[in-house]
Order: C-alpha cells, then structure tokens, then sequence
C-alpha cells in the first residue's frame, strides 16, 4: 500500500488514465478492507482515482468518490486543512465539468479561503484557486469579476513562479481573450505577446500551446480590423496543428 501513491503518480504523469483507474479501483478495494470506511489511505486513494476519471471525461463517476473523498477529509483533518482545501478544489472540477457552475463556485471559494488561511496570500496554490476561481465567474457571466481575479492570478504567478512560468503563459493567454472580447485592446495585445513568448521559449516554436496563442492573437487582429496579420497567425496555428 505505500507505493501506491508513487506509481499512481508515475501514471498520472505519463497521462495514463486508465491504468490508474484499474490500479485506483483495486487500491481503494484494499484499502476499505484493511482500514475499513474512515481511514488517510482511502480518502487519498478515492481523491485519485476521481482525478483518474475526471480526466477521461468520466466526472460522472468521479462525482461521488471526490464528494466522498471530501467528507472523510473533514471527518480526519477538520474544515481548514490542507487535504480538505485540496478535495474542495477536485470537486469544484468535477461539478464545473457537470455544469453545476454554483456549486463549483462555491466550492471554489471555499478552497481558497483555506489555502489563504495556511499559505497567506502569496503562493503558488493560491494563484491556481483564484484562476480556477475565475474561469467560473466567467462562464456565470461575471465577466469583471473574473477578469480581476484573472489578472491577480497571473500577477501572482509571476511574483512567485516567476515571469516565464508556463502558468503566467496560460493565464496571459486567457486574459487576452477576454480582453479582446471585451473591447480592451491595448492590454490584450500586451497580454498575448507576453504569452507567446514565454511559451514559444519554454516549449519550442512548434507545440499545439503556441498555436493556441497564435489564434487569440489572430482574434485579437481580427477585432482590431488588422487582416492580414490575422490571417497570417491563423496559417501559422494552423501549420503547427497539422504538422
């Protein structure tokens, strides 16, 4: 039962899925029968394997393992731990994914005043909660709002990652977005050459992320009237993604 974070987290890092399931579903079987229902081994073992099937598209099944995982959590650590911060933020995943956008909300919310509470209010945990955070103000049309918390995001991220982190990258990329959808032109453009930038030097002129960028920056031309250079970045997306 010790290596069955290690080789859950090999999987999980050579985005094998599915032999995580098969291996989660066995690990969470042992572990009820040698701890019984309350036990660290199985809430971490039932957290895993809904991580496992969320990411197969599968948060209908993750659902009721995560919101178990959650439950044992504050039985054994309390409301304001770590673990319970962590399960919160899963479930806000898998409800978000479900289309249950108030209650990944809440949840949400919920994982970040945890993680402010035992972090402070500089960490990288923190910038992913308030990103996660705005994504679904965003999608519940809560389009200032989450632009804010966007922008505090990444300012965070680059003062605790640092300025070439590929998490400034996406969240710049993003922001642009929605800047360029919201008319906000000047800093859009600042945003997604930052973007481009930090990713075409992380990852290599040709991976699918800097094509991404490329088409926020081809809508953001498009929207600024400029044509041809929007249909200049268009091809060049289009040539890495078909590569």
């Amino acid at each position: 039962q010790t290596c069955a974070l290690p080789i859950c987290l090999n999987y999980f890092q050579q985005g094998k899925y599915e032999e995580a399931v098969s291996f989660l579903r066995d690990a969470v079987a042992m572990r009820r029968q040698v701890h019984g229902t309350i036990h660290p081994a199985l809430a971490q073992a039932m957290g895993n394997l809904s991580w496992a099937l969320f990411n197969l598209g599968k948060s209908d099944e993750a659902e009721p393992l995560v919101r178990l995982s959650l439950s044992m959590n504050r039985q054994l650590y309390g409301d304001t731990h770590p673990e319970t911060a962590a399960s919160l933020n899963n479930l806000g995943y898998v409800t978000e994914a479900l289309g249950d956008l108030a209650e990944a909300e809440r949840s949400y919310r919920e994982a970040l005043a945890i993680n402010r509470k035992l972090l402070g209010e500089a960490h990288p945990m923190i910038a992913v909660n308030l990103s996660n955070l705005a994504f679904v103000e965003y999608a519940l049309g809560r389009r200032a709002e989450a632009i804010d918390l966007l922008r505090s995001s990444i300012e965070m991220s680059r003062r605790v990652l640092g300025s070439e982190h590929p998490d400034v990258a996406g969240g710049a990329t993003s922001l642009a977005y929605w800047l360029t959808e919201a008319g906000q032109f000047e800093e859009a453009g600042k945003l997604v050459d930052e973007g481009l930038a930090i990713r075409r030097k992380v990852l290599g002129e040709n991976h699918p992320q800097v094509a991404g960028t490329l088409t926020v920056k081809a809508n953001l031309m498009l929207a600024t009237s400029r044509y041809r250079e929007a249909q200049l970045l268009a091809a060049e997306s289009r040539r890495i993604l078909e590569a």
